[in-house]
């Protein structure tokens, strides 16, 4: 009999649905051989270890008897941790959009036993997700035409997602000034950021439009920008007690975020920070990247060597628990401090998160949030939750989001100077040298020792720039030599030579 086989695994999302009644295989050509010699089937079920509703989804589903026994029965399922393999999870993705839904995680998409998808979602309650698999099992029995006719026709139009073609230059200033028009569209004048809830940090949108206003002096693209990280750091979505960012808001304002925190999210959004400091030279923009790489460095920097990948939303079976406090908690901590503060952020008696409190800066108060009095503070009250049980951390290495970390504390020694930065951007480069970096061949994770997969493109490149702000930072060639061997790998292994760019993958 087939059985669960994630047990072996390092992933440590997958190693979460080890013990599972569902039979999880890991993706391979094994199990996908499978599904062609049962004709059955495939569940993809695609997250990560940090991610709440995944967690949400395994206890109300996958620990579920009754939809163990119809998933173990008609499908092969797979499991797929979209951090170790961003690949599979773009093409999959992109699937889920073509089917006209929204995405996010935890993805579960169905294939036919040769890899066409023709159904997908995110999270399922047990009972729709009973009549999903109900459904499925039944078309595939007796309509299985029909299934494989959807999936031709997306896989059709996945080929042409795929198949681009270079037509010369970009035209760059175009880009940006069709860029700009649309964030002007979508801006919130009110919280920053664009569009409505929820609301992800623009780690994107934002280097564009400073770039547009360096290109074009269009004040309004700086102000957006200027709008957005201020309300962005006032807001809950900003850890005002450990520093660092939360993947994102569930409301307009920033004030409830998600709790997950990601190295990827921070390693983005502390050089934007960096960024506007260097045009007013406002200590406020500052102050929050110099602590969102104290939180990176204190807690996602491992004792071996390597940031992990990111920390849990939840703790103790609940989402946020380890962030938030009741007003009692505030007052004991605070004593006769608890007045003043009160004024400086919103400790509404009624709590702002289910009855709780979660620190949100009101009206602006920038002189006393970076003051060395709330400083003072700030490690009293961190000291208490530290005694707390913590949220699970995501103790996976992954190359891009590591090189994105070093490139962030060079910036962050370059502007202040501060030797700890440089010092653990040079140990973190070396120990990728020395770890995922094998014969010139660039891998994506290590995981309790263990190496695998091979990288991606965004591993190289980001890398390769790493590497080069090591060397610049430095001058040490070493990371010269490496950035220029690996950039010699990344051109064989993923330039198109007949049509001009890089594969991804």
């Amino acid at each position: 009999m087939s059985m669960n086989e994630l047990g072996r695994e390092k992933s440590p999302y997958l190693l979460q649905h080890a013990k599972n009644p569902v039979h999880w295989k890991s993706w391979s050509k094994a199990s996908l051989q499978l599904a062609l010699t049962s004709n059955k089937p495939i569940l993809v079920s695609i997250g990560y270890a940090t991610c709440h509703w995944c967690h949400v989804m395994e206890k109300e589903c996958f620990e579920d008897q009754a939809v163990a026994d119809l998933l173990n029965q008609s499908f092969v399922c797979i499991k797929v941790d979209r951090e170790e393999m961003p690949d599979v999870d773009d093409v999959y993705m992109t699937s889920l959009h073509l089917f006209g839904q929204r995405g996010g995680w935890p993805l579960n998409v169905f294939l036919t036993p040769d890899q066409l998808p023709f159904y997908g979602g995110t999270y399922f309650p047990k009972p729709q997700f009973l009549q999903v698999l109900r459904h499925i099992s039944n078309t595939w029995s007796n309509e299985s035409d029909r299934a494989k006719e959807i999936g031709i026709q997306i896989q059709s139009v996945l080929a042409e997602h795929n198949d681009v073609r270079s037509k010369g230059v970009a035209n760059v200033e175009r880009w940006l000034e069709l860029s700009y028009k649309r964030s002007v569209q979508e801006f919130d004048d009110d919280f920053g950021g664009f569009g409505g809830a929820p609301k992800f940090p623009p780690y994107q949108q934002l280097p564009a439009l400073l770039r547009f206003f360096n290109c074009t002096g269009e004040l309004k693209a700086l102000e957006m920008c200027e709008t957005t990280l201020l309300q962005m750091f006032a807001g809950g979505i900003y850890d005002h007690i450990g520093g660092g960012f939360s993947r994102y808001a569930v409301d307009e304002s920033w004030t409830v975020p998600h709790f997950e925190k990601m190295l990827y999210t921070n390693a983005l959004l502390g050089p934007i920070y960096l960024s506007f400091y260097k045009f007013g030279q406002d200590e406020t923009f500052l102050r929050c990247a110099q602590e969102t790489a104290e939180y990176m460095m204190r807690d996602l920097l491992l004792e071996g060597g390597g940031f992990a990948s990111g920390e849990d939303a939840d703790s103790e079976g609940e989402e946020g628990r380890f962030y938030v406090f009741s007003i009692e908690e505030l007052g004991l901590i605070l004593g006769d401090d608890f007045e003043k503060w009160s004024s400086v952020f919103d400790f509404d008696v009624n709590g702002n998160f289910e009855g709780k409190i979660i620190f949100r800066l009101k009206n602006q108060s920038w002189t006393d949030r970076i003051s060395q009095s709330w400083t003072e503070v700030q490690n009293r009250v961190r000291n208490f939750r530290d005694q707390r049980m913590r949220p699970l951390r995501d103790h996976k290495i992954l190359t891009g989001w590591n090189a994105l970390a070093i490139k962030f504390l060079v910036e962050l020694y370059r502007v202040d100077r501060k030797k700890r930065n440089l010092e653990v951007a040079q140990k973190t480069g070396q120990f990728l040298l020395d770890n995922l970096k094998i014969n010139d061949v660039v891998m994506r994770r290590v995981c309790d020792g263990e190496v695998s997969h091979r990288g991606l493109l965004e591993d190289y490149s980001y890398l390769i720039s790493a590497f080069i702000d090591l060397y610049l930072a430095t001058g040490d060639e070493i990371w010269l030599k490496e950035s220029i061997r690996i950039q010699q790998k990344q051109d064989e292994l993923f330039w198109d030579d007949t049509s001009g760019g890089y594969f991804t993958t």
